[in-house]
């Protein structure tokens, strides 16, 4: 399958790193494109068309973290894509529009300054961020590719077509801090599975992570 991995708007296609090649491995074609230049505060438009750009024939949608909010815009524009799998992501509306929660809101409006983001990796004490990515390298490039966003990116209800969930639909959690969105992807009928750890396991533990995507991604037929 061609498959076409969606970072977060908060990082970068390095939480991909480790991972993709593992995917790779397994005979898959993958894509794993660098969307920072196109985020802005009208953001979803452009980011989708990028996306798509990278890979027009893509057949199943993976996305991490906040990726998943793209998902149904850009399946709704991949006509060959029947799979996805969101690891340890939002789950989108089934329909409608997807926005973020007042609690969610309200945190990043404390975090903004002028208007504007800091960078994700400088909203956790460095300790914090060393359990996360404790190779150092992995840390650095994270670190290194974490852009600066505008607070209104969370102002933007981001649309979810009806119908836009495929055949073959896989939820991966990591963390504790999406309990309710595997709950919830199980409720929809979706394909669901726990590995216990940390968000940014797709780093520092992928090999777990790669065998569940692609068990999950083996049931399309």
């Amino acid at each position: 399958m061609r498959l076409l991995l969606l970072h977060p708007p908060l990082l970068s296609p390095v939480v991909w790193r480790r991972l993709a090649p593992l995917l790779a491995e397994s005979g898959h074609s993958v894509s794993a494109p660098d969307l920072r230049p196109t985020v802005a505060a009208d953001w979803w438009r452009p980011v989708r068309d990028a996306a798509i750009s990278a890979a027009p024939d893509a057949q199943a949608v993976l996305a991490h973290s906040g990726a998943g909010v793209l998902v149904p815009p850009v399946l709704d524009a991949l006509p060959g894509a029947k799979a996805v799998v969101l690891v340890d992501a939002v789950l989108p509306a089934s329909r409608g529009t997807t926005t973020v929660t007042p609690a969610m809101r309200e945190a990043v409006r404390g975090l903004a300054v002028d208007g504007g983001l800091p960078p994700w990796t400088s909203w956790w004490p460095p300790e914090l961020l060393a359990e996360l990515v404790p190779d150092p390298g992995d840390r650095a490039a994270l670190v290194a590719g974490a852009p600066q966003l505008p607070e209104a990116l969370y102002d933007v209800a981001v649309p979810a077509p009806d119908g836009w969930e495929p055949p073959v639909r896989g939820y991966l959690q990591l963390s504790p801090a999406y309990d309710d969105a595997a709950v919830q992807a199980r409720d929809r009928g979706w394909d669901t599975a726990s590995l216990p750890g940390r968000h940014l396991d797709l780093l520092s533990n992928p090999a777990p992570i790669a065998r569940a995507i692609l068990a999950m991604l083996a049931d399309r037929h």
